[in-house]
């Protein structure tokens, strides 16, 4: 299908654990942490930790009657020439100990596709936030984890056209691991400060910062990153083009990182139609944006307000570029504002799995014309 235009649709739900209350130690006067007088903290992974499988049910039950919701709104057009774009935040499924078992994301896989395989979604592409995954070495010939040490951990971003199965699939992997994206089971403090090295929770059976190691990220280069036939749908690479429109998808720190930016398309290859920040922490930056002239840049995130309202501990933010990036000057940007806000009742326990307090909510964005292709 040749779509002329595109309609953003932002799943609006903090994705962040429980925080701690602000702890507090005696200023020291000088140096790098003069004035710093505490620290918030990650205090718990939320979910249900009785049964990971009824986890993923649940948040999958979840973000599906979110998506149904965007379905039936009459602000969403149902003009088939018209991509409909929904996209969820980083973090959204990691379960109740900070990561799911690596094996769970094979079945994630094809709750997605199932979710969105019927013919009435052919004309949307999803995007479901990200799944954090670990895996642990063992002892050769047995089950048994190998002392002492470390877990690997992937952050993975499933995006899925509708109406489509495995055809459908693509599959983008985070290269760049934040300080505060799990649980830390020593307070972060001033090394004068009588907190300093000081565990402050038991975390037994959760995955801490300190257990992990994260995969280096790959070297940069032109056109390094465009997923390239039947197998680069898995690759994890960050570009790739599904119905003729190219698309780059950067996870939170990424962004920052200017992953894409770092690693352009090479002579030949499209340049970026839509940018794609799914984020928990995170605003479009500039600096880090990839897409060509009246290209699209699309961020959700779960994890603040811009305008520092509690209930709506989340964001989301669409510009167009009006002039690309260059050798010696970065992207100019407009932002574009959203049409209208829909309140989501969310059910099945809603706070078991999310931040309590927060309202969800869809925030849909008009329609937007998509730039022609362009080749480096």
């Amino acid at each position: 299908m040749a779509y002329k235009q595109v309609q953003c649709i932002s799943y609006g739900i903090n994705t962040c654990p429980l925080k701690t209350h602000s702890k507090a130690w005696q200023n020291p006067n000088t140096g790098p942490w003069a004035g710093w007088s505490g620290w918030n903290e990650w205090s718990d992974y939320l979910g249900d930790h009785s049964d990971i499988d009824e986890d993923i049910n649940k948040r999958c039950t979840l973000i599906e009657e979110a998506i149904n919701s965007a379905y039936k709104a009459i602000q969403v057009t149902k003009d088939p020439s018209v991509l409909k774009l929904f996209m969820a935040p980083e973090f959204y499924f990691r379960g109740p100990n900070g990561a799911y078992p690596f094996d769970k994301i094979d079945i994630l896989r094809d709750k997605f596709i199932n979710m969105v395989k019927n013919v009435k979604f052919k004309n949307w592409l999803f995007v479901f936030g990200s799944i954090i995954v670990h895996s642990y070495k063992v002892d050769k010939g047995t089950d048994n984890r190998t002392a002492n040490s470390k877990d690997e951990v992937y952050n993975i971003v499933y995006v899925q056209k509708g109406g489509k199965t495995n055809e459908g699939t693509r599959v983008i992997m985070k290269e760049h691991k934040s300080g505060v994206d799990f649980l830390k089971s020593k307070p972060y403090a001033p090394p004068n400060s009588k907190f300093y090295n000081t565990p402050t929770n038991n975390f037994q059976g959760k995955i801490t910062d300190e257990m992990l190691v994260h995969l280096k990220a790959s070297k940069t280069g032109s056109g390094k990153e465009l997923q390239i036939g039947k197998f680069g749908r898995d690759s994890g690479l960050g570009i790739f083009e599904e119905d003729g429109i190219t698309f780059g998808v950067e996870i939170c720190l990424d962004h920052h990182a200017k992953r894409l930016r770092q690693s352009a398309p090479s002579s030949g290859q499209n340049w970026v139609q839509i940018q794609l920040v799914p984020s928990a922490g995170m605003q479009i930056k500039d600096e880090s944006v990839i897409a060509c002239t009246e290209g699209i840049v699309f961020n959700c995130d779960g994890s603040y307000s811009l305008s520092n309202d509690a209930q709506h501990p989340f964001h989301s933010q669409v510009k167009r570029v009006t002039k690309m990036f260059s050798a010696k000057s970065n992207a100019t940007l407009k932002d574009e504002k959203t049409i209208f806000t829909k309140k989501l009742i969310q059910t099945g326990e809603f706070s078991k799995y999310f931040l309590t307090g927060q309202k969800p909510e869809l925030q849909i964005y008009g329609r937007m014309d998509i730039p022609k292709a362009m080749k480096v």
